[in-house]
């Protein structure tokens, strides 16, 4: 679970907001002097962002999911797992109480944004952000309450911090209760439904896919390689996962036939991993809508001899 942003990374952001605003939008309000910039909207007035659940009651031992929705002002948007060349990543923190499991926030297919500090990966309009928790077997309380911090930017010609706390309870039941239980016709499910099949799934789940990491000169160096069916669609994208240690190049990518193939060069780095597992991360996704297929790839990397 990603922790809350370090004075270091929002003195960062910060920096960000003020480089994206330019010398005329960074002025700043020093009390009612004249010439100044008009006020820039409340990150909060742009993005509403609201919780949800995929389920409506907690059983003992299952997984369910928290569901964080965002809806964003016109031609606003905010960020990716990894922001691309601008911004800072969208992050979704859920505080469970004793014995549950939290799992890493997953997030939609993004879409290509172009700004002037290159290409960003982001939503616009709408997204919807899924974290995964496992109830212990055992729960001696009737309901449960989860709390969500949420941290984003949003971004036009300026970029403003968001960060915003909410809570969702739910009522606990035994698992036979649950399975009695009727199904009910609910607006946030459909949205939910809508936006869950746009996770990608794991690249291995594409049948006839290959996928391996090359060792290239000059060492640490690695090409990335993936190739699979392009099942019906024209065009293929790479959304990769920059970390410590991991910094891909720019990356190749073709359909031929009904194939896809996708080469990019990662500079290998372990010294710079903080002291995690050196993994090169992505989705590929097929076609060019957020609504089309995408799959995702976790790779470990191997120590040079």
């Amino acid at each position: 679970m990603p922790g809350r942003p370090t004075t270091i990374r929002l003195a960062a952001a910060l920096g960000a907001v003020l480089l994206a605003a330019g010398p005329a939008r960074a002025q700043i309000d020093l009390g009612g002097q004249a010439g100044r910039a008009a006020t820039p909207p409340r990150a909060a007035e742009l993005v509403d962002v609201r919780v949800l659940a995929d389920v409506e009651r907690v059983v003992p031992g299952a997984t369910f999911h928290v569901a964080v929705a965002f809806d964003i002002a016109a031609k606003w948007h905010i960020y990716w797992i990894d922001a691309g060349d601008g911004g800072s990543p969208t992050e979704v923190e859920v505080e469970a109480p004793d014995g549950f499991t939290v799992g890493p926030a997953r997030y939609p297919r993004p879409e290509q944004i172009a700004g002037p500090e290159g290409r960003s990966l982001g939503y616009h309009e709408r997204t919807v952000l899924f974290v995964p928790v496992r109830a212990p077997a055992r729960i001696d309380a009737t309901s449960v309450v989860l709390d969500v911090d949420v941290y984003y930017f949003v971004c036009k010609d300026i970029c403003l911090i968001g960060e915003t706390k909410l809570s969702i309870e739910l009522p606990v039941v035994a698992p036979e209760t649950a399975r009695r239980a009727a199904p009910t016709d609910d607006p946030g499910r459909t949205l939910l439904d809508r936006y869950r099949r746009r996770l990608p799934a794991p690249l291995r789940s594409l049948e006839g896919t290959t996928c391996r990491l090359e060792r290239v000169e000059p060492a640490p160096k690695r090409r990335l390689v993936l190739t699979g069916p392009a099942a019906g669609f024209d065009a293929v994208q790479l959304f990769p996962i920059d970390a410590p240690g991991i910094t891909f190049g720019e990356p190749q990518a073709t359909v031929t036939g009904d194939r896809f193939r996708v080469a990019v060069d990662v500079d290998v780095q372990p010294r710079n991993a903080l002291g995690a597992p050196v993994r090169v991360r992505g989705v590929v996704g097929l076609g060019g809508r957020t609504s089309d297929p995408s799959y995702a790839f976790d790779i470990p990397v191997e120590s040079d001899p």
